[in-house]
């Protein structure tokens, strides 16, 4: 039963409170209405304001509704748009991204008219971008690059900058919306690639205005043959590859965009958002994470000592468990097919995971924690069986992943207005404190005389670096 009421008692009031009941959730708002008496309390609590929810990890609450992804944790189903991903195998991009954004799978001519706008902004992708990229130490980390390379994409392109524009907005106007989403994937593209190329040292190719999106990265990161042709074992893979990893429901990445999204910022920088909370080692740098994890582990025999260290609590398993799945993660058979299909079974650390799999999955520890291998495990030998650096695998991800980047960006676009601005759950003192003298300083401004010009233009504040997170021994991915 997902409807009915929720009958509270107020033990401060002796109150009585319904709240309605609907698809199994209730309003946050509802509770605002219990108010307990506030005289002599912290004024932390803010107990006149009503009650509050306390939620941290926002673990058991939904911020908003959505058409795009279901996931059913305990029979293994992923859903995008009512598809399963064995249905979108073939698929290329552009009827991923459609399918995802527009809510169905394009016809040929929408599929060629979305591949011809993506082209164009990969080919025209300004010069500032390459040389941001380029300055870079060719043998630094993957992620700050590409992050850099889109920051250098949006001051190369100010008219996707809303409040650089005087705050003109993108809420539900769909062609620009549109335009915004078509910008935000064809820079991408052409920026991991240009980033690939600087860490391998190799010449950069131009995307063709004539080909899809899988064929122009191929084009770009020189995989292609004799006639410059893409390889087509590999365009297939990235094909399979997308088909699943097009989404997953509200991720932490996911939700940092959104929040991008709800003070009605552009998808460049909500993908930027999105990007550097993924890089986290509990999210998308999982698999970066738990691949140099068994390289470090060294050999099949080695893997026994890693899970019997883990169960000590002395170490971290990386791609073991997620927070969605109570059963196998059903894109890992898949995943382990996309591997052998590229000859990348013969790595050598793919016998470690395989090995690291075996001993975790029958073993009670693991068992009775509903603990499971996830995709984070075994993603990352598609990736490198692909051309890509273990560090560029995150970004090989968000590739897969911007289809539904940009379906919660369009469905966060067209709901109405509301800033995602959490309340904090206040510790502190809440009156200053008496130990130091309390300095005034009161300053006189004079008037100028002749006002102050105002710039065209403003010098950007670079954000602060976030701290690092506290992790679990088995790590969720996302």
């Amino acid at each position: 039963m997902s409807e009915g009421t929720l009958f509270v008692k107020d033990s401060r009031t002796s109150k009585e409170y319904e709240i309605p009941i609907t698809r199994n959730s209730v309003k946050a708002a509802d509770f605002k209405k219990i108010v307990g008496p506030a005289e002599g309390t912290n004024p932390a609590d803010h107990v006149a304001k009503g009650l509050r929810l306390f939620d941290p990890g926002v673990q058991h609450t939904a911020t908003h509704e959505s058409k795009i992804t279901w996931v059913d944790g305990n029979k293994g189903v992923l859903l995008f748009r009512g598809h399963n991903f064995q249905q979108l195998w073939d698929n290329d991009f552009e009827d991923m991204l459609h399918l995802m954004v527009w809510e169905t799978l394009p016809t040929p001519e929408q599929k060629e008219s979305l591949r011809k706008e993506i082209a164009e902004v990969s080919y025209n992708v300004a010069d500032s971008v390459a040389q941001t990229i380029r300055s870079f130490p060719q043998n630094g980390p993957a992620v700050p690059m590409a992050l850099a390379g889109l920051a250098a994409y949006a001051a190369a392109n100010p008219d996707i900058l809303p409040a650089y524009n005087a705050g003109t907005t993108l809420h539900r106007n769909p062609e620009a919306i549109r335009s915004a989403i078509v910008k935000a994937v064809g820079a991408y593209i052409t920026v991991i690639a240009i980033a690939d190329c600087h860490r391998k040292g190799i010449k950069f190719t131009s995307p063709s205005l004539d080909k899809t999106v899988y064929e122009n990265l191929l084009i770009m990161l020189g995989r292609v043959d004799a006639d410059g042709n893409p390889d087509t074992l590999l365009l297939n893979s990235y094909r399979h590859s997308g088909a699943m990893g097009a989404d997953h429901e509200i991720t932490n990445s996911t939700f940092a965009l959104l929040v991008a999204a709800s003070s009605l910022g552009d998808p460049v920088s909500s993908l930027i958002s999105a990007i550097s909370t993924c890089y986290g080692p509990l999210h998308m740098g999982a698999c970066e994470s738990a691949f140099k994890s068994m390289q470090k582990v060294g050999s099949v025999e080695n893997a026994r000592l890693l899970i019997e260290s883990v169960k000590r609590g002395e170490r971290r398993l990386y791609g073991y468990g997620h927070r969605m799945y109570r059963t196998v993660d059903p894109r890992i058979a898949r995943v382990r097919g996309i591997v052998k299909d590229l000859g990348n079974d013969s790595h050598p650390v793919l016998p470690i995971a395989m090995e690291i799999d075996r001993l975790a999955s029958t073993d009670e520890y693991f068992v009775k924690r509903d603990l499971h291998a996830n995709v984070d495990l075994f993603v990352v030998f598609v990736g490198i069986g692909l051309g890509w650096h273990a560090d560029f695998v995150p970004l090989f991800i968000v590739l897969l992943r911007l289809p539904g980047y940009m379906a919660h960006w369009n469905e966060a676009m067209h709901r109405d207005i509301k800033l995602m601005r959490p309340a904090g759950f206040y510790t502190g003192p809440t009156e200053a404190v008496d130990d130091e003298p309390a300095v005034t300083t009161e300053t006189t401004f004079a008037a100028p005389e002749t006002p102050a010009a105002i710039p065209e233009t403003a010098v950007p504040v670079p954000a602060a670096a976030a701290p690092a997170a506290v992790e679990p021994t088995a790590v969720p991915a996302n």
